[in-house]
């Protein structure tokens, strides 16, 4: 799964959004686990083990990397939250959406 995603995301230069991913990689990426940081903010719901250990990997290998984008990145690939924007690094109270997009890491000289 780790290759998958790193393949997926060079291949599309980056700016790729786990709606993306998920319509890209199928069933494999469903599941009943989701990212966050913290308690609070999240990335994306229901993915499965396999992606969500495949996703920590990359990030914490610095294979890729993250980036705030706009909800509408996620329209236009067909897939919302129904949840509030998160608008910063707060500490909220109720569960809020960080909509990112994953870029490849450029290789370091």
């Amino acid at each position: 799964m780790r290759e998958q995603i790193l393949q997926y995301i060079r291949e599309m230069g980056g700016g790729v959004s786990f709606a993306e991913l998920e319509r890209e990689l199928g069933e494999s990426v469903r599941g009943d686990l989701s990212l966050c940081i913290g308690e609070a903010i999240i990335l994306w719901p229901n993915v499965s083990q396999d992606f969500a250990d495949a996703f920590d990997d990359l990030i914490d290998s610095r294979s890729i990397e993250m980036r705030p984008t706009s909800f509408l990145v996620y329209l236009v690939d067909g897939k919302t939250l129904s949840l509030p924007l998160a608008r910063g690094n707060y500490k909220y109270r109720k569960l809020h959406w960080l909509p990112i997009c994953l870029y490849p890491k450029a290789e370091q000289a």
